[in-house]
């Protein structure tokens, strides 16, 4: 069992070795000297009989345990990954994706040529980064404790098309094994082999609002239509010659509006764009258990919709284009 430390002793579970190698506690020697990964301040293995083990500094510094291990962690990750790229080694990753709902595996380090130590992207902060030739990033890897990353730093991460991992401060890698401490960790989000080959689908923001904003300047002035599976892309609406990539998670981002729970497994989003007539456009996104549906509808100046929800939508034979095309055509 572990002896806890008592009095204002800080404990600090890593430091680094004379060669700047991160070295845990577990695996320090007496006489050896060792520096703090953070300050680069002189640290001292403290192997006694009564406190449990720990580093401490030679002398006093504001730094903090959370933050020497953030720093030490970084420095493994980054030796092992630039270790890996000299001897060509592959760093497999396995997830299931939230785009396509497929399972996909890949090299971490394929087309990747630089390691960075601390990457500052549009103010949000990755501990490591990998990037290609061209000094595109192709991956972050984010040290995780209570406070950080920040819930807007990983989701801003998540939306790019890059490998996005997390591991916990909490762990002590094992020797030089890259892959063990990835199977520690958690791989939130990945580019989408289905999604990048999918280039008769509208992705992009911009466009989506845009082509919403077209279906109902056209007669009959409303649109609805199911999300589907297309060439192995889930969540898809066909909406005339187009076709829009509309997840969820994606319709919050660049949609928005309000989320409606009316009863276990149905929800739906709705959310209102004025328009250059004076009037209204509402847009709604509907989930009932395993359907999903998307309508939109414009309203003339002083028009408002007069749909009510009854018991009759919480049916179990009720599916989300049931929801919105009640919505649309009211």
């Amino acid at each position: 069992m572990d002896k806890p430390l008592t009095g204002n002793a800080i404990a600090y579970r890593w430091a680094l070795d004379e060669t700047g190698y991160p070295v845990p506690i577990d695996a320090a020697q007496r006489g050896r000297r060792y520096f703090c990964p953070l300050c680069r301040g002189a640290m001292v293995a403290r192997l006694g009989e009564v406190l449990q083990h720990h580093f401490g500094h030679e002398l006093d510094t504001g730094c903090t345990p959370e933050a020497v291990t953030r720093a030490a962690l970084r420095r493994w990750i980054v030796i092992q990954l630039r270790q890996a790229l000299e001897t060509q080694q592959a760093i497999k990753v396995r997830w299931t994706c939230w785009k396509c709902h497929n399972v996909h595996t890949a090299n971490l380090l394929e087309g990747v040529s630089q390691v960075a130590e601390g990457y500052d992207w549009d103010n949000h902060y990755a501990d490591v980064a990998v990037m290609d030739t061209a000094g595109n990033v192709r991956a972050v890897i984010l040290v995780q404790d209570e406070q950080i990353p920040t819930p807007d730093t990983l989701q801003f991460f998540a939306r790019e098309e890059i490998f996005v991992i997390t591991i916990p401060a909490s762990v002590t890698p094992t020797g030089s094994n890259f892959s063990a401490l990835i199977a520690q960790g958690q791989l939130v989000g990945g580019p989408c082999p289905v999604l990048q080959k999918a280039s008769n689908v509208i992705q992009e923001p911009d466009a989506i609002r845009q082509a919403l904003r077209d279906v109902v300047a056209r007669w009959p002035g409303y649109f609805y239509g199911p999300l589907e599976t297309l060439d192995g892309l889930a969540n898809v609406v066909r909406m005339g010659n187009h076709a829009l990539w509309l997840p969820v998670e994606r319709w919050r981002e660049i949609i928005g509006g309000t989320r409606n729970p009316l009863a276990p497994g149905i929800q739906i989003l709705v959310q209102t764009w004025p328009h250059t007539d004076g009037g209204v456009i509402w847009l709604y996104h509907a989930t009932v258990r395993d359907t999903g549906a998307v309508g939109v509808r414009r309203y003339g100046p002083g028009q408002t919709p007069m749909a009510y929800i009854d018991a009759r939508f919480r049916h179990r034979h009720t599916t989300a284009l049931d929801l919105v095309r009640y919505f649309v055509t009211q």
